[in-house]
C-alpha cells in the first residue's frame, strides 16, 4: 500500500514446471480467492497463527524505527485502506474482533 498514490495491491504468488501444476495453481488461486475453508479441523492452525500474531505485537515496539509505521498512517488517515492496513496500531485494533 502506498499512500502518496493511493495504490493498493494484492499479490497471490505461485510457481509451477508443468502445465498440470500451472491448472493446479491457477485452481488453488481461484479458491483462495473465492472462499475460505473455515473448519474445526483448522482450528490448531489458526491458533497458531493468533500466537503468531500476538508475539508479532509484542516485538513491535521493540524494533528500531517502530515509531515511523504509526506516523505514516497518521499522515494517510484520510485514506481507510492505508490507515488500516499499514499502521501497526490499526491492524492490532482489527485483530481483537
Amino acid at each position: 500500500m502506498n499512500g502518496a498514490s493511493h495504490r493498493a495491491e494484492l499479490f497471490i504468488r505461485a510457481s509451477a514446471t508443468t502445465t498440470d501444476e500451472f491448472r493446479l495453481a491457477l485452481d488453488l488461486t481461484s479458491q483462495i480467492m473465492h472462499s475460505n475453508y473455515l473448519d474445526v479441523l483448522n482450528v490448531d492452525r489458526l491458533r497458531d497463527l493468533v500466537a503468531s500474531r500476538i508475539s508479532g505485537d509484542d516485538l513491535y515496539t521493540k524494533r528500531d524505527g517502530w515509531i515511523t509505521n504509526p506516523a505514516y498512517g497518521w499522515r494517510y488517515r484520510t485514506d481507510a485502506v492505508v490507515f488500516a492496513t499499514h499502521s501497526q496500531p490499526t491492524r492490532a485494533h482489527w485483530m481483537k474482533d
